[in-house]
C-alpha cells in the first residue's frame, strides 16, 4: 500500500492563515465604515484588504495541489527555488 501524501500540515497551516487573513479583512471593513470616503487613509485600508484577499485566494487555490508540488520539485533545488 502506498504511503499517503504528506500535505496535511501545509493544509492546516493554510487553513489557519486563511482564518487570520479573514480577521484582517474584517478589521479593514470596520475601519472603512469609520473612515470618510475622502480620507487619505481609506486607500491604504482598501489596499491592505485587497492584498489580504489575494493572499487568501493563493492559500486556498495553491496549497496541497499535487501537480504544483510535482512542478516545484522539478526545479533545480527541488524546493521551488531556482
Amino acid at each position: 500500500m502506498a504511503s499517503p501524501r504528506v500535505c496535511r500540515p501545509t493544509c492546516l497551516l493554510a487553513h489557519d492563515l486563511v482564518n487570520l487573513v479573514a480577521a484582517i479583512v474584517a478589521h479593514c471593513d470596520l475601519v472603512e465604515m469609520d473612515t470618510a470616503l475622502n480620507s487619505p487613509f481609506r486607500k491604504h485600508v482598501e489596499k491592505i484588504k485587497d492584498l489580504a484577499l489575494t493572499m487568501a485566494e493563493i492559500l486556498l487555490t495553491r496549497t496541497c495541489n499535487p501537480e504544483a508540488e510535482s512542478a516545484r520539485s522539478a526545479l533545480p533545488d527541488g524546493n521551488g527555488f531556482m
